[in-house]
């Protein structure tokens, strides 16, 4: 595979620190650490980030603690698009000394992160940046997603994460029912600890007709839909904020209600008697060795116990 190459042009001079050891998952990489710091109270640091291939990305911010009667100074951290949309902003301030971003799913290009003092102080105190990289391999959503024609496309029975990064933020999702179907949304979240609606999630025709909607609350992990039944086509849900919005991640899953029949294949397989083809395997989420277990365990599913 061609190998990625993520570039991070600094705009001032800054000093390039060598990369600590940190506990990645192994999916993710460091893609750059910059110590810095900022002059002049109308001071302006600006470190462009380039993506080659759509993914997650994230930073720590970290400074030294400050504890004298200046201590309520500190930055302002932005992160915009090359169209200056700002994906991100958060005012931080020297008692503490440091914290970790939210996380953006960003569609290949370049980005820009900018640093800049709280206005009427001076904060002259070093500061690193440490963004880390995870490649999007279908796991997370790709903004901008907000309209119909930007949906982003997903797969039955595949979990995908998004997050509603503004209150006016909406997400997209598009897939095909490649045959008749009864499915479910499984949508699933934190649980935040608020009794209110922070999500509205709604399956859809591409013509716009509602086939289900729900709400999911800000005090339980998750909702499951009721059960729909679609005929081969092309389908999108929506993904909008409810009462309240909230900048958490959540998991969005379309997945195939598996029948009695499906069980049936699987214990029939399982026991010599048929061969399940690669559509069966897909359609069951089975790997090349199918157990005795698995098959048990959809029949359990099947029976709703």
């Amino acid at each position: 595979m061609k190998k990625r190459v993520i570039s991070v042009i600094v705009m001032l001079v800054v000093l390039i620190t060598t990369i600590p050891f940190v506990a990645l998952a192994s999916s993710e990489e460091v893609i750059f650490t910059i110590t810095d710091n900022l002059t002049n109270s109308d001071n302006l640091k600006s470190y462009e980030i380039t993506l080659d291939n759509p993914g997650r990305i994230y930073f720590d911010f970290t400074n030294p603690a400050n504890t004298s009667w200046m201590a309520a100074n500190g930055w302002r951290i932005h992160l915009f698009d090359s169209n200056e949309n700002q994906f991100y902003f958060y005012e931080h301030n020297t008692r503490t000394t440091g914290f970790t971003s939210r996380n953006f799913f960003l569609d290949s290009g370049t980005y820009k992160l900018t640093v800049r003092n709280i206005p009427m102080w001076l904060t002259d105190f070093s500061y690193s940046i440490t963004c880390y990289y995870e490649e999007n391999i279908g796991q997370f959503e790709i903004e901008p997603n907000d309209l119909p024609n930007a949906a982003n496309k997903i797969s039955l029975n595949k979990p995908i994460t998004g997050n509603l990064y503004f209150n006016n933020d909406v997400d997209w999702f598009e897939f095909i029912a490649p045959y008749d179907v009864r499915v479910v949304l499984d949508f699933s979240h934190a649980n935040l600890q608020e009794n209110s609606d922070f999500w509205q999630i709604s399956l859809l025709g591409t013509d716009g007709s509602a086939f289900t909607n729900f709400s999911s609350n800000g005090n339980t992990h998750g909702r499951r839909s009721n059960e729909v039944e679609l005929k081969a086509g092309t389908y999108r849900v929506k993904v909008q904020s409810g009462r309240i919005w909230r900048h958490a991640p959540y998991t969005l899953t379309v997945s195939e209600v598996l029948t009695t029949a499906d069980a049936l294949n699987i214990l029939r397989h399982v026991a010599g008697i048929i061969q399940l083809t690669s559509e069966q395997r897909a359609k069951y989420g089975l790997s090349d060795e199918v157990t005795s277990g698995h098959a048990l365990s959809v029949l359990r599913s099947v029976a709703g116990l």
